[in-house]
C-alpha cells in the first residue's frame, strides 16, 4: 500500500473532511523514506491532501499513527475529529466482531456442524 493511499484510508475511517487539511508527521524516518518525502512532497500534499510534511522523534499528541512499508507516519487530529464519538464507534465495531466471533465458535465446537 502506497502512503497517500494509506492516509486517505485513515481519513475516510476517521470521517475527516475533505477539505480539511493535516500536517503529515514522518516519526523517526529512514535517510530513504526522508529523501523521499522531501522530493514528492508537492504531489504527497496533493494526493493525500496533506499541508505539508514534518519529521518528529515521536508522534505529536492527539494524532493517528500508521505504518507503511515498515515506516511510522502520524497525523494529528487532536481538535479535528470527536475523539468520543470515534471511541463509540470503535467500541461498537468491538462488540460486533466479538459477537461474530462467538457465533464462528458456536459453529466451530458443534461437532454436527459440516
Amino acid at each position: 500500500m502506497s502512503t497517500d493511499t494509506a492516509i486517505r484510508s485513515v481519513r475516510t475511517e476517521m470521517n475527516v473532511p475533505g477539505a480539511t487539511m493535516v500536517q503529515l508527521a514522518l516519526v523517526n524516518p529512514s535517510q530513504n523514506t526522508f529523501e523521499l518525502a522531501r522530493t514528492w512532497d508537492s504531489a504527497l500534499n496533493r494526493m493525500a491532501r496533506v499541508s505539508g510534511t514534518i519529521n518528529v522523534s515521536t508522534p505529536p499528541t492527539g494524532s493517528v499513527q500508521l505504518v507503511v512499508r515498515g515506516e511510522v507516519f502520524a497525523l494529528p487530529l487532536f481538535g479535528i475529529i470527536d475523539v468520543a464519538a470515534e471511541k463509540a464507534r470503535l467500541e461498537k465495531e468491538m462488540s460486533k466482531v466479538d459477537a461474530d466471533i462467538k457465533r464462528v465458535d458456536a459453529k466451530l465446537g458443534n461437532p454436527d456442524f459440516v
